[in-house]
């Protein structure tokens, strides 16, 4: 599927999106840039696919996006619960830190269960 030339008068932009170096943004990124070769647009999906496979290979992409989506909803949590969630991701962060493993979201996955919390 090939665009077709548009035909009208662009409206004025305002200035480009800049896409920053953190994990969850080149992951965004990359993955809307593949939804839109999806959606019939020419892109480079090589280029993308490597980017997003990077991004999810790394560790600090969980911790990235648990972070965006607690965000939102942390003010309406228990204290006592976002307490003992905080403590959760601040072990996990430091684990990032310090490198411990490859993985250390294996590390920490079982304290992340309903009966923890």
């Amino acid at each position: 599927k090939i665009a077709e030339r548009f035909k009208g008068v662009f409206p004025t932009m305002g200035p480009p999106m800049i896409v920053g170096n953190s994990t969850d943004q080149k992951y965004n990124d990359s993955l809307q840039s593949l939804l839109l070769v999806l959606a019939g647009y020419e892109h480079s999906v090589e280029e993308n696919i490597s980017k997003l496979l990077s991004a999810i290979d790394d560790p600090e992409l969980a911790l990235r996006q648990w972070q965006q989506a607690i965000s939102a909803i942390k003010a309406r949590m228990p204290p006592v619960l976002v307490r003992k969630l905080d403590d959760i991701i601040g072990t996990y962060e430091k684990a990032l830190t310090e490198g411990v493993g490859s993985d250390p979201a294996s590390t920490f996955s079982m304290r992340l269960t309903p009966r923890s919390l």
